[in-house]
C-alpha cells in the first residue's frame, strides 16, 4: 500500500466506512512503518475534532429572517470568520489546493447525508458574506431558484476563462459484481485549454487474485492527436473471465477539432454541458467541501451523463438508471466539481431494471457511486503530460491550414460569423472528402477556454434533408433578425447543432455554447438562410412523412386533434408530422424542452383505430386510461389506448407510467 492509498483509506475509516479486512490489515502495517502517514492521521483527527462534524438535527431556516433584519438595518453585524490562507488563494490567479481530510462531500459513511454546520454558524457565514461583499454573490445571496437560473451563465463565463487545471479524485463504486461489491479508484485529470487533456484512472481495488483484470485507463488528447489505453470491454457478470481480456490501445491522428469520434470528456473539469439548462437543476443549498464554499445541485443521471463520460471510454463499470439522482458539489468561485454522488431513484421501474442488471436491492438513501476531489492545482501542466506514445494509428484525415490559404485549396473563402460569442479563431481544417475524393468542405473552429464552436461549410450539398448530423425531427427555429434553421440539442457525443441552408451553400454549426448564444452566432452569419420546401417531405416505411404546421396538419386529417395540457416542466410542441401509409393518415406531435439536452422528445401518435395493435414487447401491463383499458410497455416507455375510434400512443425516453398517465389524462 502506498501513501496515497493509505491516506484515502484513513479518510474512509475516519468517516465510518467499513474497510475490507485485507485493506484494514495492509493499512495498519503501512502505518506502523510510515511516519508521514501517521502524521497525516494525527493531523486529520485534529481537524475532525476541531470541526466536530455530526449529523445535524432538524433546525429552523433562519436565513430569511436574518436577511430581512440586515436589509432593515436592525441586525447586529456578525464578525465574519475569515480563513486567511483561503482568501489569499482566491486572490491569486493560480489556485492550489493541497490534500486535506476531515470533512468529505458526504456524511460519515455511505449511509448518511452530508454533515451540516449549525443554523447559527450557517446564518452568520451567509450574513457575513452579504455584508462584507465577499464571494461570487455580492450583497444578498440569491434564492436557490435564482441561483439555478444564474448558474449556466456563471459556468459558461468560468469555462471561457479556464486555461490550466490538474485535479485528483477518489472514486468509489458499489455493487459492480456480487463477488466484488466495492471498488476504489484514483482519477487524475490535466487540462491545458482548449484541446490538451489527459485522464488517468488507477484501479486501487484489492481484487481476490491476479486473474481479475484491473480497470486502469489512460486518455490523452494533444490537439490533433488522440490516444486511449485500457482494458477491453467486459460484462460485470463475466468477471474475472473476460472474453476479450487484455489491454487495448487506440490512437487517432489528424483529428478534427472537438471531434465526437475522438472525444475529450471535459465536463469532469467543468460541467458546461451538464449544467447548461437551468430548468433541469435543483439547487439544494450551500456547503463547505475541503474548506471551500460550495453550491450543492441535484439532477438526474440522464442529465448529468456528460459528467460520467469517462466511464464510457473503456473498461467495465456498473450501470446507472437514467433517473438515478446525482448530487453535485460545485466550488462557488470556479464552479469546478468538487464531489458528486449517485443515489438510486425511488420508483418501481428502477427496481425492475436493477433486477435485469443483476444488481442487489439499492435503497434510495444509499449512494452507489461517489467521486471527491483530493487535490487541485491551476498551474500550467508540463507539455510532457500530453505526450502521446508512438504506435499504429488511424486518421480522421483533417488537414490544418491557414484561413487565408483556404480559397487557393478549396475555391472559396469560408463564411465567418461576425458574432462568435467572445470565442477566438482556433483552427481551420479541411476534412477528407468522400471515398478519398478531394474535399470541398471546411471546418472553422473557435474557442476560449473550454467553450468552443465549429462552423462546417460545403457548396455541394444537394440532399433532401439538412446538412450535417441533424435528424429529420430537428426543431425548426427562427433566427434572431430573420432567417430559419434546424436545431437539435446536445447528445452524449454531439454538441448543440444548427443546420442552415442559404443560396449556394450549406452550413452546420456545432457548439457547447448555450442555445441562445448559438442562435445569435448563427444570426450573425453573412448569409440569407431559408428552409428548402423539399426538406419537409421525408420517406417513411411504406409511405411518406410531411412536416407541417399544427394548423395545416389539423386541416388535413379526418379526426380531431388535441394537445396535452399537462407536460413535463419546460416542454412544448416543436414539430408536427403527417404520415401517410397507404390510405391511412396518422399524426405525430413531438414535444421537447427548448433548452434541454440529452432528454429526448415526447411523441404523441394519433390515428383512426378501434383496437390496440399487436404488442411490441414481451413485458407489458394493462392500465386504465379514462374509461379505456390501455397498455404500458416499460422497455419502450410507451402508453397506448383507444378512445372514440381513435388510437393514441405516447412515448418518451425516460418517462415512467405516472408521467405518461398524466399526459394522457390531460388530453381534452
Amino acid at each position: 500500500m502506498n501513501c496515497d492509498r493509505a491516506e484515502l483509506a484513513l479518510s474512509e475509516r475516519m468517516d465510518g466506512e467499513r474497510l475490507a479486512p485485507r485493506v484494514e490489515h495492509a493499512l495498519d502495517e503501512h502505518l506502523a512503518g510510515c511516519s508521514r502517514c501517521r502524521a497525516f492521521e494525527a493531523g486529520a483527527r485534529r481537524v475532525r475534532d476541531g470541526v466536530r462534524f455530526r449529523l445535524a438535527e432538524d433546525v429552523p431556516n433562519l436565513v430569511e429572517p436574518i436577511m430581512d433584519r440586515v436589509a432593515s438595518g436592525t441586525a447586529v453585524r456578525p464578525r465574519p470568520r475569515v480563513l486567511r490562507p483561503l482568501d489569499e488563494q482566491r486572490s491569486s490567479p493560480r489556485r492550489r489546493w493541497g490534500r486535506r481530510t476531515g470533512s468529505t462531500p458526504g456524511s460519515p459513511g455511505r449511509r448518511r447525508e452530508l454533515a451540516r454546520v449549525g443554523a447559527a454558524l450557517l446564518a452568520g457565514a451567509i450574513v457575513g458574506s452579504a455584508v462584507t461583499g465577499t464571494g461570487v454573490w455580492p450583497g444578498r445571496p440569491p434564492s436557490p431558484a435564482a441561483l439555478a437560473q444564474a448558474l449556466p451563465g456563471q459556468v459558461l463565463r468560468a469555462a471561457t476563462r479556464l486555461q490550466d487545471y490538474h485535479a485528483r479524485f477518489a472514486v468509489t463504486e458499489w455493487h459492480f459484481q456480487q463477488r466484488l461489491p466495492l471498488r476504489h479508484f484514483t482519477v487524475d485529470v490535466w487540462l491545458s485549454a482548449p484541446e490538451r487533456f489527459r485522464l488517468d484512472v488507477v484501479d486501487d481495488t484489492p481484487y481476490p487474485d491476479a486473474r481479475w483484470p484491473r480497470n486502469d485507463l489512460s486518455l490523452i488528447v494533444n490537439r490533433s492527436d488522440w490516444y486511449l489505453s485500457g482494458p477491453g470491454p467486459c460484462p460485470a457478470r463475466a468477471y474475472p473471465n473476460c472474453p476479450l481480456g487484455g489491454r487495448q490501445t487506440r490512437r487517432v491522428d489528424h483529428r478534427i477539432p472537438f471531434s465526437e469520434a475522438a472525444p475529450m470528456p471535459s465536463d469532469i473539469v467543468l460541467p458546461l454541458t451538464t449544467l447548461a439548462d437551468a430548468n433541469r437543476l435543483t439547487v439544494l443549498g450551500r456547503d463547505t467541501i475541503l474548506g471551500h464554499p460550495a453550491v450543492r445541485v441535484a439532477l438526474t443521471y440522464r442529465q448529468a451523463s456528460p459528467l460520467f463520460a469517462f466511464l464510457h471510454l473503456g473498461g467495465a463499470w456498473r450501470p446507472f438508471f437514467p433517473d438515478d439522482r446525482v448530487v453535485l458539489w460545485l466550488d462557488d468561485m470556479s464552479w469546478f466539481p468538487l464531489a458528486y454522488r449517485v443515489y438510486p431513484a425511488d420508483e418501481p421501474e428502477r427496481a425492475a431494471w436493477a433486477l435485469r442488471q443483476g444488481l442487489p436491492t439499492e435503497p434510495p438513501g444509499h449512494d452507489v457511486f461517489s467521486a471527491r476531489v483530493l487535490s487541485f492545482d491551476q498551474g500550467v501542466p508540463s507539455q510532457d503530460t500530453f505526450a502521446i506514445p508512438a504506435g499504429p494509428a488511424t486518421s480522421e484525415g483533417a488537414h490544418t491550414v491557414q484561413l487565408d490559404d483556404v480559397p487557393g485549396k478549396i475555391g472559396y473563402r469560408p463564411v465567418i460569423p461576425t458574432d462568435t460569442a467572445g470565442l477566438h479563431l482556433y483552427r481551420v481544417v479541411i476534412p477528407p472528402g468522400p471515398s478519398g475524393q478531394p474535399s470541398d468542405q471546411t471546418i472553422v473552429a473557435f474557442s476560449s477556454g473550454l467553450a468552443w464552436l465549429k462552423v462546417r461549410e460545403t457548396h455541394s450539398w444537394h440532399g433532401e434533408a439538412p446538412f450535417g448530423p441533424v435528424s429529420s425531427l430537428a426543431e425548426r427555429v427562427d433566427l434572431p433578425g430573420g432567417g430559419a434553421a434546424y436545431y437539435e440539442p446536445a447528445t452524449g457525443k454531439l454538441g448543440r447543432r444548427l443546420s442552415i441552408h442559404a443560396p449556394g451553400l450549406d452550413l452546420f454549426l456545432e457548439s457547447n455554447l448555450p442555445r441562445d448564444s448559438l442562435l445569435h452566432v448563427a444570426a450573425s452569419l453573412p448569409v440569407v438562410s431559408e428552409i428548402p420546401p423539399s426538406w419537409s417531405q421525408q420517406p417513411s416505411p411504406g409511405g411518406s412523412a410531411e412536416r407541417l404546421s399544427l394548423r395545416q396538419a389539423v386541416s388535413r386529417v379526418p379526426f380531431p386533434v388535441s394537445i396535452p395540457q399537462q407536460l413535463p416542466a419546460g416542454y412544448g410542441l416543436i414539430s408536427t408530422e403527417l404520415v401517410q401509409v397507404g390510405d391511412v393518415q396518422s399524426l405525430n406531435l413531438y414535444f421537447a424542452q427548448q433548452n434541454a439536452d440529452l432528454e429526448g422528445q415526447i411523441r404523441l401518435h394519433i390515428e383512426p383505430g378501434t383496437e390496440l395493435p399487436p404488442a411490441s414487447a414481451a413485458e407489458q401491463s394493462a392500465v386504465q386510461v379514462g374509461d379505456a383499458t390501455g397498455r404500458f410497455t416499460p422497455t419502450r416507455h410507451e402508453l397506448e389506448w383507444v378512445h372514440g375510434g381513435i388510437y393514441y400512443a405516447i412515448d418518451g425516453a425516460g418517462l415512467g407510467l405516472t408521467d405518461l398517465e398524466s399526459i394522457a389524462e390531460s388530453l381534452p
